[in-house]
Order: structure tokens, then C-alpha cells, then sequence
């Protein structure tokens, strides 16, 4: 059985369901003007073996961890190692379609009809659940509050492992299911939904293969859950997006922002707490902490509008897989452009007794900029401020540039940190 060793990624890194093929660039793509991230994207011709990312978890050792349909993927932040049946012994299938790193540091992989395996310790080991066919592979693994790891199959089976042994459950078995789903709280709930149930696990057990339930509450199309930092969880379902804690409804946030009958494909948490969804075929969908939403698609440089898998890192970057067009690593931006000065070139910054930054360019005019280019004004090249203007005074730099006044402002065009 084929062992490696995980060791701290070299490069640290930056970080953060369906299937197909496309080509996209290994660079930055330059956002739409009005877009706050920066889209950087990974594929074939960068080391992935297949450009279909379906599951995506950074383990506790730094490392992005990749699931394709032709093999798993560490990668370190700029070099991709894959582990297939050819090199990995233990490893039953190269297409994989789950991941999930438990307490203990174990790495849970399905794999479409391989059934699931476990990496632990540099070895992988096959546990033959849902081995044969696709209906029955792994779609998702959590841990309850005692460590107890819980897998759900495609086919409606959950198995609890205790020990060596996988204790079999049924849950929504009798009802075809487009989701098959699991999420664990940081208040040590854990809850098995499908597309018309919703249930908190725990409790005695009942009858053979009966799963101990502790309450269920009344859905009527559910299309995803996703934990909640601050507790309790996300739930996408009836067009809704609502905050559940402790089986009560603590919030709506309001309607679907996605047009009617898109999928959602996935869903996660960014760095602070915010929902971001995935979408089969419109794209991204992050909300931020005020209820607004930014809408990411190819048009602001995503390389794909499906996305199947997300994964927020500790660095505060968010990693989404897409159906065909590989990885994509999506950051905030960090500097902000006053659009007035957009292709000037700043020549000189400096400070007045106020404290006010002013910012002279290459001979375009004088004028004055507060925080943004819809409040400035602008005055010949070497003439004071108008007085009618807001600040009233005269450009301290040098005659004969054009300067702008403003807070913050710093950069080749005029730009904001």
C-alpha cells in the first residue's frame, strides 16, 4: 500500500455537483470594473488531470485537497500531485465526487462507483461502502459531537462508524432524491436532509436500520444546508434562504436571488461568515453581512457558470470548483480605484495639516476628489479650488499638474487601500 507523508505546504497558501470540459486561463483575469474580487484560474494545463473540480477541503495541514473525475489532488498553492488507481494503492476508483476531513485529521473520499475510502496515517484504505454503482456512492461525511463520523450514500443509506464496524441506517430510501445531504453544528447538532426531509440525528436507536431521530422539521423542497460559524445553519429550501439554530427559524433572509428553477449546486461560508451559493449555470452568488449580493459569472472573470464544490481557506480566499472550466481562486480586491483617474498616471502624494492626501497626476487639471470620482471636481491645470467647492482652499502641490484631494489615496492611477 502505496504511504506519503503530509508536510507543511512550502508556498502557504492563498486560499479559499455536475461534470464537462473547457479551457481557461492559468492567469488573473481582470474583473469586470464595478466587480471587488480578483479571479485567478486553475486547469489541465497547469497540472489538473481533469477540469472538473466536484469537491474541494483544505486539511489541517494547509493543503487543498481536490476531488476530479481522473483522480485526487493535493495541491500546495502552485503544484498539483495526483494520487490515481494507477500510483495509489488502496484508492478504488480515480473519479471522485465527495471529500471530508473529520476531528481526527482523516480525509473521507468518495468516489463514484469505487465506493468510499479513507486517507489516514499516508495510507488509503477502501471501506467498500457503496461499492458497484453510482447510485449508491458517497455524497456526504460529518462527524457528530462525539467524533462519531456518519457517512450518506446516494441511495438513502447513512452508516454511523463506531469503531471498526458501519452500523447501516435508512433515511428518505423509499423517495428518489436529487440531494442527499448531512451538515454538523458548531452547537453539536447533526441533521440528514433530502429534497422533501429535514431531520436532527440523535437519540436512541429503534429498529434495525432505523435512523434515532431527535425532531424533524416540515420542508417543502429543500435544495441545500450549510453550517453556520456562528451556529446552527444555512438552509436553501421552498425559494427561501433562511437561518435555522436549535430547530427553530432564527431569520429569513428573503427570497432566491438566482432566476426560477436554477439549481443550487453548492454552498458555503466565506472567512466572515458569509452564505456564498453555487449555481448550476448562473454562476456565483456571494452575500454579504448588509443582505446585499454580488453576482459572479464568466462576465467577471469566473471561468465557468457552474459551480459544484466551494471551500473558504484560513487566509481568507475562496476556492470554487467548476463543471469543466478547472479551480478558480477568488479574492477581494484590496485597493479601490477613484474611476476619474483610471489611466492617469500619479505622480506625487502628499499630506496637508489637515490630513486631508493629495494626489498630483500628469498635467490633466487641478481639481478636488472626496472618497469617490462622483464628488470631485475640476479646476484648470495650476489654479486654486474653487471656492464654491467643498474645500475652499488652494492645491498645496506643485503648478502646471492636475491634483486630486481625497483620504486614502495612494498608486499609479489614483487607488484607495
Amino acid at each position: 500500500m502505496r504511504r506519503w507523508r503530509s508536510k507543511p505546504s512550502l508556498i502557504p497558501l492563498l486560499v479559499l455537483l455536475g461534470w464537462g470540459a473547457s479551457q481557461a486561463a492559468p492567469a488573473e483575469l481582470p474583473p469586470a470594473a464595478a466587480s471587488p474580487f480578483i479571479i485567478r484560474t486553475w486547469d489541465t494545463d497547469d497540472g489538473l488531470p481533469q477540469n472538473s473540480v466536484t469537491a474541494i477541503v483544505q486539511t489541517r495541514d494547509g493543503y487543498l485537497w481536490l476531488g476530479t473525475l481522473n483522480g485526487l489532488v493535493r495541491f500546495d498553492g502552485a503544484r498539483f500531485a495526483v494520487f490515481d488507481e494507477s500510483n495509489t494503492p488502496g484508492l478504488p476508483s480515480s473519479r471522485i465526487v465527495s471529500l471530508y476531513e473529520d476531528p481526527s485529521g482523516t480525509l473521507w473520499i468518495g468516489t463514484e462507483t469505487g465506493g468510499a475510502a479513507f486517507l489516514q496515517d499516508g495510507e488509503i484504505t477502501s471501506t467498500g461502502l457503496g461499492q458497484g454503482a453510482s447510485e449508491s456512492r458517497l455524497v456526504a461525511a460529518r462527524a457528530d459531537s462525539t467524533g462519531a463520523v456518519w457517512l450518506n450514500t446516494a441511495d438513502g443509506a447513512v452508516w454511523q462508524r463506531r469503531g471498526r464496524r458501519f452500523i447501516p441506517h435508512l433515511f428518505g430510501h423509499d423517495r428518489p432524491s436529487t440531494l442527499r445531504t448531512l451538515v454538523a453544528t458548531v452547537d453539536g447538532e447533526l441533521w440528514v436532509g433530502t429534497d422533501h426531509r429535514l431531520a436532527q440525528i440523535g437519540g436512541p436507536g429503534g429498529a434495525a436500520f432505523e435512523l434515532p431521530l431527535l425532531r424533524e422539521l416540515e420542508v417543502g423542497r429543500l435544495d441545500f444546508l450549510a453550517a453556520r460559524q456562528k451556529g446552527g445553519f444555512w438552509r436553501l429550501a421552498d425559494g427561501r434562504i433562511e437561518i435555522w439554530r436549535r430547530g427553530q427559524l432564527e431569520r429569513d433572509a428573503g427570497p432566491y436571488p438566482w432566476p426560477p428553477g436554477t439549481r443550487v449546486t453548492a454552498a458555503s461560508e466565506d472567512v466572515s461568515g458569509n452564505l456564498v451559493v453555487g449555481t448550476a449555470g448562473s454562476g456565483l452568488y456571494w452575500f454579504s453581512a448588509d443582505g446585499r449580493v454580488t453576482r459572479l459569472t464568466t462576465r467577471e472573470g469566473l471561468s465557468h457558470n457552474t459551480v459544484i464544490s466551494l471551500c473558504a481557506d484560513r487566509e481568507g480566499n475562496l476556492w470554487a470548483g467548476t463543471q469543466g472550466g478547472g479551480l478558480n481562486r477568488i479574492k477581494r480586491q484590496v485597493f479601490e480605484v477613484l474611476e476619474e483617474t483610471r489611466g492617469q498616471t500619479v505622480l506625487t502624494v502628499c499630506e496637508d495639516a489637515t490630513g486631508t492626501v493629495w494626489a498630483g497626476t500628469d498635467g490633466e487639471g487641478c481639481g478636488a476628489g472626496i472618497r469617490s470620482a462622483v464628488n470631485a471636481s475640476r479646476v484648470a491645470a495650476g489654479s486654486s479650488t474653487p471656492k464654491s467647492s467643498r474645500f475652499g482652499r488652494r492645491c498645496p502641490c506643485r503648478r502646471g499638474a492636475a491634483c486630486w484631494r481625497s483620504r486614502w489615496w495612494l498608486g499609479a492611477t489614483l487607488t484607495r487601500a
